[in-house]
């Protein structure tokens, strides 16, 4: 397979993450716009209808940018930071608002953990619109994804092992991380790492086996391990502390950026010498 081909592959398989993402998304707003909610519960997490606008707009950033031609720049990053000045606003108001204001006019917002993941993505949107992914050992755009998917995981941990506290809201329980939240967050990252093969996770994958197994060992280790860990510890913490497995889940976050940064440094540091 040529080069050409494989990002012919890449492209088409990040166009059918973006179609289901967007269709997703459409269908959860939809459903709050209604007047009913996908998996509506007033006693447990429910995806907010912000969240699945959030995800609809920076879906469609990458769609216009792909079919419309001549589309301007500015109105893309204009886009891109309403959505992370609206985050931004979220985490505010739910680290502030009573529940009984939200419940009053049927507002569920983005919880905090999922405010915080989607503004590292608009992060990430915002750098590789205004540069290409830079070659070099600082791997801040892989080291951003990364980072997307962590807030929101760990606010499944706190859904699962009930612990609210975890979503920057205890008050009201609808606020907080959904399975469906976190697989079209977790789709998100995917997505961007195959639209974008600039990412030293490329690299990373085309240095051998040894390099692919180890990344795949941590990656597993860093999302399997706390929820094992959580479990087997449940209920010893107290019930507004983060527990042993959110300690677990960023040691183990800590160790995977390590991982990459450690192999990309080597990568071009013998690139370097070699030239």
């Amino acid at each position: 397979m040529t080069e050409s081909d494989s990002r012919t592959g890449f492209s088409q398989i990040s166009l059918i993450l973006e179609f289901i993402i967007f269709s997703a998304s459409i269908a959860i707003a939809a459903s709050w716009i209604l007047g009913t909610p996908l998996f509506y519960s007033d006693s447990g997490p429910v995806i907010s209808v912000f969240t699945a606008l959030s995800l609809i707009i920076l879906v469609a950033v990458r769609l216009t940018g792909r079919f419309l031609f001549g589309w301007p720049l500015p109105l893309t990053l204009a886009m891109l930071v309403i959505v992370l000045g609206g985050n931004l606003t979220s985490i505010i108001m739910v680290s502030s608002l009573p529940p009984e204001f939200t419940k009053a006019f049927g507002l569920v917002f983005t919880s905090a953990a999922t405010s915080t993941g989607l503004i590292v993505y608009c992060v990430y949107e915002l750098f590789t619109k205004l540069r290409k992914t830079p070659q070099n050992a600082f791997i801040f755009d892989d080291i951003l994804l990364h980072i997307a998917v962590l807030p929101v995981a760990m606010g499944l941990l706190g859904y699962v092992f009930q612990k609210p506290f975890y979503t920057g809201n205890s008050a009201d329980p609808r606020i907080g991380t959904t399975f469906l939240e976190l697989s079209l967050m977790a789709l998100f990252a995917v997505n961007a790492v195959f639209s974008n093969r600039n990412l030293f996770f490329w690299r990373l994958l085309s240095s051998g086996w040894s390099n692919r197994i180890t990344f795949f060992i941590l990656i597993v280790n860093q999302f399997a391990l706390p929820f094992i860990v959580g479990w087997y510890f449940q209920g010893v913490e107290e019930l507004k502390s983060f527990g042993l497995e959110v300690y677990v889940m960023l040691a183990n976050g800590i160790a995977v950026i390590s991982f990459l940064m450690i192999q990309a440094y080597l990568h071009y540091s013998q690139k370097e010498n070699a030239a």
